[in-house]
């Protein structure tokens, strides 16, 4: 006789996944471009922070943070039982941002800290990286649904206010597709202006 293992047995189980899933149905359009670039170019789509960072020796032995494309830091919890996280936040030193996903704030971090993060059971600490545009739609419980849903854009600007992102759109089905679509943008604003912007 076992225990019966699945997440929605448990409320809190249950809670974080809803939330985490969200998240992932909401970067759909974000993650099939990584994907996409992966196939043409051979780009990864989960990096070591030394791969976006490669001038700071120090995050080659960095093993519990990993980067979903070049613009999303995730410290995942990884001991039993911890309701908080240790992480770094690289670049900081030559003027990077990063920005929390979940209030749009800022990191109040210093260069080198290695910084504890909140991290309940039913929360996933996840950072932006200042100077991306993250295209996003409204998470729906499956990809048809959410690929259906309206679009929204993420602007994390950099310390001269600026920032970019790009997009890659086909049918989402077919293999061999009739038409597809790259979408790169851009936003610049003044530097001492509201850094993370959702104008859509």
């Amino acid at each position: 006789n076992t225990i019966a293992q699945e997440a929605y047995r448990w409320s809190t189980t249950a809670e974080s996944t809803r939330r985490i899933m969200n998240i992932r149905y909401s970067l759909l359009p974000y993650t099939y471009t990584l994907f996409h670039k992966a196939n043409k170019a051979g780009e990864t789509v989960l990096r070591a922070l030394a791969w976006e960072f490669p001038e700071d020796a120090s995050l080659r032995a960095i093993d519990n943070q990993f980067m979903s494309g070049p613009a999303l830091l995730v410290t995942p919890v990884l001991a039993p039982l911890a309701t908080s996280v240790q992480g770094v936040f690289p670049g900081i030193a030559s003027g990077t941002i990063w920005y929390d996903w979940y209030t749009l704030q800022k990191v109040d971090v210093a260069a080198g800290e290695n910084k504890t993060l909140s991290a309940p059971i039913e929360h996933q600490p996840i950072s932006v990286r200042g100077g991306y545009i993250i295209p996003i739609q409204k998470a729906g419980n499956t990809t048809a649904t959410s690929r259906k849903s309206p679009w929204s854009l993420l602007i994390a600007l950099d310390k001269d206010g600026k920032a970019s992102g790009e997009l890659y759109l086909d049918d989402g089905i077919n293999i061999i597709q009739n038409a597809t679509k790259n979408v790169e943008v851009s936003q610049t604003s003044p530097p001492h202006g509201n850094h993370f912007t959702n104008p859509c």
